[in-house]
């Protein structure tokens, strides 16, 4: 299994994490290590990159911690299966596994299924594979869910991807297969623009360090919030306060959801400046609100 034509969380990080956890156990595609390059690279990239000089987070980071959250809940693009990678040394046993399709931009279901499986530790499980579904929009959403045996919520992932998928040309050398045509994702251009967005945020401050509290409620009734950045920035419109680390970030919220995240950074690094929340994403406007 292979990603991404860009498909989820963020930049080719995700992607290659994801494809490594699904082979790690066992069978003779099975994956033996990793080799990231360029991690902290200097210019801001979309390949590779994790964070900055400056310690600032990429969209990788994040997509790169959710391939890697210790149960985890996976699309392989080429046999369209769907199973749970359990990092873990402890099995989660009748956990329920949720994978539902959308269309771009009505977020009309087109599909839903779920089983209730046996996570193994330290393994990678199936639950099911996603049939051919008539009827999609050229671009849309494939949601991965994994709740446990409480119900609780414990693996959230979303897809972006396209009818007119990725297909891969020659292999041009040893480390690399070009791209002859690219996944059709420009349907994600026809999310319709999201003002229902509301935040709130509120700041603890001890020993020179500020912990800041982030909600953020997706109020609209038919649209998701997509790709949603999250920024503590020195001043309003300032420059977002570095380094700075984010429980999580670039989130989508579907209709009526609400999440809420912790940030942490230095006192001194706001410069003197009064913290502010930026909050913007790819079909949300641009907002800022102080943090008390």
């Amino acid at each position: 299994m292979t990603r991404e034509s860009r498909p989820s969380a963020a930049t080719d990080a995700n992607p290659f994490f994801e494809a490594w956890n699904a082979h790690k156990y066992t069978g003779p595609d099975a994956t033996f290590g990793t080799i990231f390059w360029m991690q902290s690279n200097v210019w801001p990239s979309v390949h590779w990159n994790l964070y900055d000089y400056y310690f600032k987070p990429g969209g990788g980071f994040y997509g790169t911690k959710k391939a890697n959250e210790p149960v985890h809940a996976s699309y392989n693009y080429f046999d369209k299966a769907v199973q749970v990678e359990n990092s873990s040394l402890t099995t989660n046993n009748s956990v329920t596994v949720t994978a539902t399709v959308y269309n771009i931009p009505t977020l009309a279901q087109m599909y839903t299924n779920s089983v209730v499986i046996n996570a193994t530790a330290n393994a990678t499980t199936p639950a099911f594979t996603i049939p051919t579904i008539t009827g999609l929009t050229t671009t849309y959403f494939i949601r991965l869910q994994v709740r446990n045996s409480g119900g609780q919520l414990i693996s959230n992932n979303l897809y972006w991807y396209s009818t007119s998928p990725d297909t891969l040309g020659n292999k041009s050398n040893w480390y690399s297969t070009a791209v002859s045509n690219y996944a059709n994702l420009t349907g994600l251009n026809s999310l319709a623009s999201n003002n229902g967005v509301t935040t709130s945020a509120s700041r603890t401050v001890a020993n020179g360090q500020e912990a800041v509290t982030i909600t953020i409620n997706n109020t609209s009734a038919s649209n998701i919030a997509f790709f949603v950045r999250a920024e503590i920035t020195a001043g309003n419109g300032g420059l977002e306060v570095l380094p700075v680390t984010y429980t999580d970030n670039y989130i989508s919220l579907m209709p009526g959801e609400t999440i809420t995240i912790t940030s942490k950074y230095a006192t001194a690094d706001l410069g003197g400046q009064l913290p502010y929340l930026r909050i913007r994403g790819y079909n949300v406007p641009q907002a800022s609100i102080p943090i008390p």
